[in-house]
């Protein structure tokens, strides 16, 4: 079998003219056919392959020598006229499966753990429901109900809810920016009954815009609680048998004990207990979280 490198990626693979599993690039013009058969073991070691990769993934332009393009170019314009279409249907297909069979096991992990998400064939909005649902179902094990919800909760349940489509955005490969945008609001929604007049939820997703902005600031300055929970949750997700869903909700609970709401008053920082704190940051609210993790 051809041993090859992704001309866009540097990520191994086999067979010259076959999309890349690491990035979904599909080879269609003649130079990025050109190049993707030249970098196989066809023409260089694999050592040397191995070589080609890293440059690409640091960025490097590689080029050939024009008399080597010259010399590949006919055989690249005859697989172009032979199999170009065929190749490239199989491969939308052959992804199209592989985008199914990824969110089949998803919906099949959720529902092992109790959770149910609407199936639609919509990614964004497949992967905007399922993190919201997440959070929720840690949110409602934890004693968290929509009478009991607070500032602090929601921003905790929003910071998993990004880790969470982190996660199901990668595995499904589309954009993260836009799930989170409607990961609060579609939190705050769950809590509302059914049937409310559009008028209602445009104001409800306006409001939850703060809450959005406070849980990426959170998302961002937290590096540690979004690492463990990153870890549990793929692991969740990998093996819905596990006890990964177990220790989500301890974790949730240890990082919702510990959260209170920093804000800034006359030069000072005073928290939910009272504390005065020493602060040379802005008047925006943050949340500090500082939960004592099981080892």
């Amino acid at each position: 079998m051809t041993v090859a490198v992704c001309v866009r990626c540097g990520a191994r693979k086999f067979g010259a003219f076959t999309g890349c599993e690491s990035c979904d690039f599909f080879p269609k013009t003649e130079r990025d056919l050109i190049y993707s058969l030249a970098f196989t073991d066809h023409h260089f070691p694999v050592s040397e392959l191995d070589r080609i990769g890293r440059d690409i993934r640091t960025g490097q332009t590689l080029g050939l020598p024009k008399e080597q393009e010259d010399a590949l170019r006919p055989a690249v314009k005859e697989q172009m006229r032979m199999f170009g279409a065929v190749l490239a249907g199989a491969w939308k297909k052959d992804r199209a499966e592989k985008k199914n069979e990824t969110r089949s096991r998803i919906v099949a992990a959720l529902r092992a753990g109790g959770i149910n998400v609407a199936s639609t064939s919509n990614d964004i909005q497949f992967c905007t429901n399922a993190a919201a649902q997440i959070a929720l179902a840690l949110m409602k094990r934890n004693g968290v109900t929509q009478e009991s919800a607070t500032a602090e909760a929601t921003v905790v349940g929003g910071v998993v809810a990004v880790i969470a489509a982190e996660h199901l955005t990668e595995r499904l490969g589309c954009s993260l920016e836009p799930v989170v945008g409607g990961l609060v609001p579609a939190i705050v929604a769950s809590w509302l009954p059914p049937g409310l007049p559009a008028a209602v939820l445009d104001e409800m997703r306006a409001r939850a815009a703060p809450t959005t902005d406070q849980v990426m600031r959170t998302y961002r300055e937290s590096p540690q609680i979004v690492g463990k929970v990153s870890q549990v949750l793929a692991g969740w997700l990998a093996d819905p048998a596990g006890d990964g869903l177990t220790r989500l909700v301890s974790f949730f609970e240890q990082i919702l004990q510990s959260a209170r709401v920093v804000r800034t008053e006359g030069g000072k920082k005073i928290d939910s207990s009272g504390a005065v704190r020493s602060s040379t940051t802005s008047a925006a609210p943050v949340l500090d979280l500082a939960p004592a993790w099981p080892a």
